[in-house]
């Protein structure tokens, strides 16, 4: 038997996004890693959707498991 997992698609504002990083609930997973920006790219993309420029589609996983947690690098200090 086939299992179908279709992704869905769902828009989400930037200020939302941030607060799921900061609470932790929006973490970057270990297997993630080996691919970053630096700050001043991090920066440049955060100053482009503020003045209203789109941004293309991002990944996000979503669990049932409460007891998986991944630690996130992103620090907000950048962003304050």
């Amino acid at each position: 038997m086939a299992i179908s997992i279709a992704p869905k698609s769902n828009d989400t504002e930037l200020s939302e996004l941030m607060k799921e990083v900061i609470s932790g609930k929006a973490q970057l997973p270990e297997f993630q890693r080996s691919w970053t920006w630096d700050d001043g790219r991090i920066r440049g993309i955060l100053a482009s959707l503020s003045q209203g420029y789109p941004m293309g589609a991002i990944m996000r996983l979503e669990y049932g498991n409460e007891d998986v947690k991944f630690k996130y690098r992103l620090s907000m200090k950048c962003f304050r």
